[in-house]
């Protein structure tokens, strides 16, 4: 380590960095079609382990909670942990064989119904156009309802005769099943091997940190992981109360399409600020092809449920706000879509509150340090000497006498 410093500070040594850092940029950017290949093929191979840790990531506060409520009077930890994670395995199971026997074919039945539906949407749709046009406008849309007619039947046509790309989408499909299912199983043996896994970790920390920075990062990473399961644990569940309501007031007023339109409710509902919006209209368009009637039922019930989801429900689950302003959170959302998609959306609260911790715990204050040096500096500097006003009273100075 002292070899590499005292030649670090030899006066060569900056120029050799920077000549060696140019040419490693230039081969990165000239080869880097080939590293974009490489990335994605290292990508596709790791699928199932980053599957894994996400998974084990998210079941994790269920294993802790499984061991320090269900299983606290174990006193053997191996045993302990063992259970919790065999528990835990169980009920994520039979939620998920429930979900499919009973989610699936319901699913399933609302697309075909709504596909074998279309030329009577088709229809009714042209008819309520022409109603609100005779109504306001009174002008020709024969071109326009012949248009919307011809361009939802191609789409129908071309999905039909281009089943090679409906094959291929269907293998993507059954490569992320796959992809799920091995990350399932690693996920459970990340968490079954969590405490040696967590011991590495520490021990390399400790090699590279001192005692009191290890401290201080370990109590920074406890509070993100924190706002992390915080976060995206109420937002699942939250996503899961507003679509049982949904299903049940669907059900109960006899609205059609009840599993598909509530899954569309549910899962929108992941997504912060426009997330319920997006929800309301994709289910209204559904429903206003079959009866307009009940899309406005639909929409004044939408209305109804996200007011008392965001006074009531929201506030309930999450103990208050992240701290996050209102217009933090729509730059972030915005950024987040713009950088990974939905997950970039659904993650971008979290992040952005992160941020702002980090921004007023440490840059805020280090700013402070600084500037209080450099003041103490200023201040440490003695007072300005006069200068000589004028050329002629030095050089009068400088002559011998």
């Amino acid at each position: 380590m002292k070899k590499i410093k005292e030649l670090l500070h030899k006066p060569w040594s900056s120029y050799t960095v920077a000549t060696c850092s140019a040419v490693l940029l230039h081969f990165l950017l000239s080869h880097l079609s080939s590293f974009a290949n490489a990335f994605s093929s290292l990508k596709s191979v790791l699928s199932p382990v980053i599957i894994g840790l996400i998974i084990a990531y998210l079941l994790n506060p269920v294993v802790n909670f499984f061991e320090t409520k269900v299983f606290k009077k174990i006193k053997k930890k191996s045993v302990k942990h063992t259970l919790s994670v065999t528990l835990t395995v169980i009920i994520i199971l039979i939620c998920l064989s429930l979900l499919i026997a009973t989610l699936i074919p319901s699913l399933v039945s609302s697309v075909s119904n709504l596909i074998a539906n279309k030329d009577r949407y088709i229809s009714a749709a042209e008819g309520f156009i022409e109603k609100f046009n005779n109504s306001f406008f009174r002008i020709d849309i024969s071109k326009i309802t012949e248009t919307v007619d011809s361009t939802i039947n191609n789409l129908f046509d071309t999905l039909y005769n281009n089943m090679s790309t409906v094959m291929t989408a269907l293998k993507g499909v059954g490569a992320g099943v796959s992809n799920f299912a091995f990350g399932f199983i690693f996920a459970i043996c990340f968490l079954i091997g969590k405490d040696s896994l967590m011991g590495l970790i520490k021990k390399v920390r400790l090699s590279y940190m001192k005692a009191e920075r290890y401290e201080t990062t370990n109590s920074f990473w406890s509070r993100c992981n924190g706002i992390f399961v915080k976060y995206l644990g109420c937002t699942v569940i939250d996503g899961i109360i507003i679509g049982i309501l949904n299903a049940v007031f669907m059900a109960i007023t006899g609205i059609p399409y009840v599993a598909l339109i509530s899954v569309i409710v549910g899962v929108t509902n992941l997504i912060p600020t426009v997330g319920p919006i997006i929800g309301g209209a994709l289910g209204a368009f559904i429903l206003v092809l079959n009866k307009p009637v009940y899309a406005l039922y639909f929409l004044i019930f939408t209305v109804i449920i996200q007011s008392l989801d965001g006074m009531v429900i929201k506030p309930k689950l999450f103990s208050g706000s992240l701290g996050l302003p209102a217009i933090w959170s729509i730059i972030a959302i915005t950024v987040g879509g713009k950088i990974a998609g939905i997950a970039g959306i659904i993650l971008s609260i979290p992040i952005a509150t992160i941020l702002l911790i980090m921004y007023r715990e440490y840059a805020l204050p280090w700013f402070d340090k600084r500037k209080n040096k450099l003041n103490g500096i200023k201040e440490a500097l003695p007072p300005d000497t006069e200068e000589p006003e004028t050329e002629n009273n030095e050089t009068d100075e400088k002559k011998p006498s």
